[in-house]
């Protein structure tokens, strides 16, 4: 724009429905999301507002996206007058305009310059002047309801107290009567506005309309709230009643102590949005005859006080009589009396000290009389029990009270627990943001995010790390992030002036007696991200009831978290208990509770083995010792074994690699060989592949042959069949070498199925029969019924029907014996494809719905999706079946398949499907499916199988 020449004269307005005018002229505004957007920046201009908050104020908090918010963002942009600017920084978007362009703006300036000036009414009444209702009235709920817009509502309401107080102090009523009365009416529920409104009537010689005026608050109340006025508002109309015609003093209205205790509201609050609105709801609210009752609970340092402190002031408004805040000194040794507390706040409820009884419920008493007739808010910070709080609440429903507290205090009546955990990633980088500024974390945001991660993101430790980056301009975010990733140190860096991260852990340490110290210190030491108390009771070698109990003190203490029945520990939590373990008496204890949990973890999973294979078949034990545990713990896991599997997987991959690191191969490698078959049942490959591989570095020849063993059949199933071979052969020299005929067969007979699924069948009879011959020598059933299946397979493939079906027989038979459901399933799989092969579809069906039914209830994945296959495979034959029950059964196990995922398993479902797709006339799809199956089976250099597919095809 050229110099000297004015732009347009820009004027948003939200102090009342949302609009926008330019020189004078009101532009029509943009769509719904657009023009609520930007009502929401505009409730923050110039500030940047995160895309979270955005999102929750213009779609509310389970509505609308980060796509949706851009594109709505990208609409306004284009609409926005010149020299009105949208920019996205730091996460956020901000609205840049002149300051004196928004009305709420204009409203703050002229309220806070009202106090500067000797006659501050003209100032105050300007600002009021330009409300036309509530903030963004017609916009969405979520806007209308933000805390922002609340806290500009309050503003508005103490403007308008201000000019009554002004005016009355002035004699000036008659100035200002209707403007507060106007006001007051949107308030009718606010006394201290209210009984302003009193006395500018009654200062204003209108005694009659204000007694009038009286009788309605006073019914409105009873009808409403089921309470009587205030002695605000009572002493208001006593005033009234004395003064006849005469004038109410200015001070008629101030005649009761309004104590504010709060600490200060914390400028760079972050995050917990869903905290604030529950609290807020729930203080602003009364139901009832209890008064509203929130609980917080959390551990040391994760932001209790500051979010119960935060919330206390955008309720304040709603306890005109005031606020009442006190440190019960919870985690201290020596928590703060209730008979202290009630003295305290009866002194700044305006008592004297002959007023003040000694014994705690005289003090009690006089305290629930004084609050008998107020609206106030009691903030109970850091308590330590039940108990302590009794005393101390209030009886009348006006009263609200706020607890926090590092327990959960299960005994408190209340319908209001919020248990406080760490941030959640993008809100400790805006915690963080705020305390170094913005341009340092937008500048380098892995670092500053790693920072986040190696605190656990609590908020404390933030705090910490971010003051100590603030104090030295010099440190950059990288330099911070290398301090803290020395773990022996990273508490030391938590510590700047009077924060101290270790400080409030060994607050709730200390409470504790020495045996749940003791526990603290061991459980520590397991790798394990998470764990079962189970492991407490191997760790203390103690009873799984004592073992329940310690766990769940160490829960109350807030030094252990909990969930869905694991527990686990605060990163910074288990660095300050390794500290404590450093002690003489507990480092020797630590290696033997160790290798007891270690041992657990062996004694479960080889249960859970048992229980799939029918015992300890088709494996090769050592000889590690391991720790039984409670028989309740036993049948828990027997109920749902491969559920107990998928729950430890990241456990079981951490014992391992601690079994190593500690020099125990023995345990390590009997720990991956045992759980790999059941992880990748449940198709949790890549756990299998990193307890296998981490196991791969054992000492032990026999373990490094088990290992090998156990490496070959997971790249099987991952389809990495060279590897596969040169693991296999690896396995039967080191098997030969030591003489171990029962690794040897159990390494053949699986080599051999390999042998057949790539094309070689010959070769795979021959070790199949070898292999069959020593299994039966060493009593592996299992392993018998798996080689009988074999053999019936390839006879079957070779056209031998009825031999196949002989020994398919015997596996049935001998998988029986055995106890195993899972060999049970898989034989019953191959007699079902022999059916087929025999041209006898209803039989194969059968066959397939009981594998069905038993891989569901083992949870076997990719048994549930080869049941399926065959389940639509027979469906297919049979001529009396529907399309619908041909191919769903084919199309949910290709979704399987692909989940697990299997590329074996989809290329023989989509084969299936294509056959299923061609009989039932939709050639499109079945030129499809055929046409990747083919395909997949070149990758994998399956040539026999695409050429077979490839003949399906030609068809088409």
């Amino acid at each position: 724009m050229p110099d000297g020449v004015e732009g347009p004269s820009v004027d948003f307005r939200i102090l009342g429905p949302l609009e926008a005018r330019v020189d004078g002229v009101q532009l029509d505004l943009p769509g719904r999301n657009v023009r609520w957007l930007l009502g929401a920046l505009l409730l923050d201009a110039p500030r940047t507002v995160p895309e979270d908050t955005l999102i929750s104020r213009v779609w509310g908090p389970s509505g609308g996206s980060t796509a949706a918010l851009r594109t709505a963002a990208s609409r306004l942009r284009r609409w926005l007058p010149a020299g009105i600017t949208l920019s996205f920084t730091g996460g956020g978007y901000s609205l840049t305009a002149p300051e004196e362009s928004i009305d709420a703006t204009r409203f703050l300036r002229l309220m806070t310059a009202a106090t500067r000036e000797p006659d501050p009414l003209a100032s105050l009444g300007e600002a009021l002047a330009l409300w036309r209702g509530s903030v963004l009235a017609d916009t969405s709920e979520w806007l209308r309801n933000d805390p922002v817009s609340y806290h500009l509502a309050k503003r508005r309401l103490a403007c308008a107290c201000h000019l009554a107080d002004h005016a009355l102090a002035a004699g000036r009523a008659a100035e200002a009567v209707s403007v507060v009365e106007r006001i007051a009416e949107q308030f009718p529920y606010d006394e201290s506005v209210q009984a302003r409104v009193l006395a500018l009537l009654g200062a204003s010689g209108r005694i009659a309309a204000a007694l009038h005026r009286y009788e309605q608050i006073k019914r409105r109340f009873a009808l409403d709230l089921g309470i009587d006025p205030s002695p605000l508002l009572t002493q208001a109309h006593s005033d009234l009643l004395q003064a006849g015609d005469a004038q109410v003093t200015a001070h008629a209205h101030i005649t009761l102590p309004l104590p504010n205790l709060l600490p200060a509201d914390i400028p760079d609050f972050t995050g917990r949005a869903e905290e604030t609105a529950t609290l807020t709801t729930v203080l602003s609210v009364t139901r009832g005859t209890a008064p509203p009752l929130a609980v917080v609970s959390g551990p040391g340092g994760v932001g209790k006080t500051t979010l119960a402190v935060h919330v206390a002031h955008l309720v304040r408004e709603k306890y005109p009589h005031g606020q009442l805040y006190i440190d019960l000194r919870g985690d201290q040794p020596e928590p703060t009396q209730p008979s202290e507390v009630l003295g305290r706040f009866l002194r700044a409820l305006g008592a004297s000290a002959a007023d003040i009884p000694p014994g705690l419920d005289e003090r009690a008493e006089v305290f629930r009389g004084l609050l008998s007739n107020r609206r106030l808010l009691l903030v109970l910070d850091n308590a330590a029990s039940p108990a302590q709080l009794r005393p101390i609440l209030p009886g009348v429903a006006s009263c609200g009270v706020l607890v926090t507290s590092r327990r959960r205090l299960g005994s408190l009546a209340t319908g209001c627990r919020i248990d406080l955990g760490s941030l959640a990633p993008h809100h400790a980088l805006s915690l963080l943001a705020r305390i170094v500024g913005a341009h340092k974390v937008d500048s380098d945001r892995q670092s500053a995010l790693r920072l986040a991660e190696l605190v656990g993101f609590l908020p404390l430790a933030i705090r910490i790390a971010g003051a100590k980056l603030a104090a030295k301009s010099h440190w950059d975010l990288r330099h911070m992030v290398s301090r803290l990733t020395d773990e022996r140190r990273r508490l030391d860096e938590l510590a700047f002036e009077q924060l101290d991260v270790r400080t409030g852990f060994a607050l709730s340490y200390g409470g504790l007696p020495p045996v749940e110290q003791r526990a603290f210190h061991l459980l520590s030491l397991l790798d394990a991200p998470d764990f079962a108390t189970w492991v407490t009771a191997a760790v203390l070698d103690t009873s799984q009831r004592q073992a329940e109990d310690m766990t769940e003190h160490l829960v109350d203490a807030r030094l252990l978290g909990a969930a869905g029945g694991r527990y686990r520990f605060h990163d910074l939590v288990r660095l300050f208990a390794r500290e404590r373990s450093e002690a003489p008496e507990e480092r020797s204890a630590g290696p033997d509770a160790i290798t007891r949990a270690l041992g657990g973890w062996l004694f479960l999973a080889q249960h859970v083995y048992r229980i799939v294979y029918g015992g300890d078949y088709q494996t090769v034990l050592g000889t590690s010792q391991r720790t039984p545990l409670d028989a309740n713990v036993v049948r828990a896991v027997a109920k749902a074994p491969l559920d107990w599997v998928e729950t430890e997987r990241q456990a079981l991959v951490a014992a391992t690699r601690q079994a190593l690191r500690l020099g125990q191969d023995e345990l390590a490698w009997e720990l991956a060989c045992t759980c790999a078959p059941t992880l990748t049942i449940k198709g949790y490959i890549e756990e299998a592949s990193e307890m296998l591989t981490a196991a791969q570095a054992v000492g032990d020849p026999r373990g490094r042959a088990a290992v090998s063993f156990r490496l070959a059949l997971l790249r099987v199933d991952q389809e990495r069949h060279g590897e596969a071979e040169a693991y296999f052969a690896a396995a039967l020299r080191d098997f030969v070498a030591l003489g171990d005929r029962h690794g040897y067969a159990l390494t053949l007979s699986y080599q051999a199925a390999l042998d057949l699924y790539l094309g070689r069948p010959d070769g795979a009879l021959r070790k199949q029969h070898e292999a069959l011959q020593v299994l039966r020598e060493v009593g592996d059933q299992g392993g018998e019924a798996y080689c009988l299946r074999n053999i019936g397979q390839i006879l079957m493939e070779n056209g031998d029907h009825d031999t196949a079906h002989a020994y398919l027989r015997r596996a049935l038979s001998v998988a029986d014996d055995s106890g195993s459901p899972r060999n049970r399933a898989q034989v019953l799989y191959w007699t079902g494809s022999l059916h087929l092969r025999r041209h006898e579809p209803t039989a194969a069906e059968a066959d397939f719905e009981q594998v069905l039914a038993m891989t569901r209830q083992l949870g076997d994945v990719a048994g549930e999706a080869m049941a399926l296959l065959g389940l639509g495979t027979a469906r297919n034959r049979s001529k009396a079946s529907s399309p619908h029950s041909t191919i769903q059964p084919l199309e949910q196990a290709l979704s399987m398949g692909r989940r697990i995922p299997s590329r074996r398993i989809e290329i023989r479902v989509l084969h299936a499907l294509g056959q299923a797709y061609l009989l039932h006339s939709q050639p499109v799809q079945a030129a499809q499916a055929l046409t990747q199956a083919a395909s997949m089976a070149r990758e994998l250099g399956l040539h026999d199988q695409a050429a077979t597919i490839l003949q399906t095809l030609a068809s088409t």
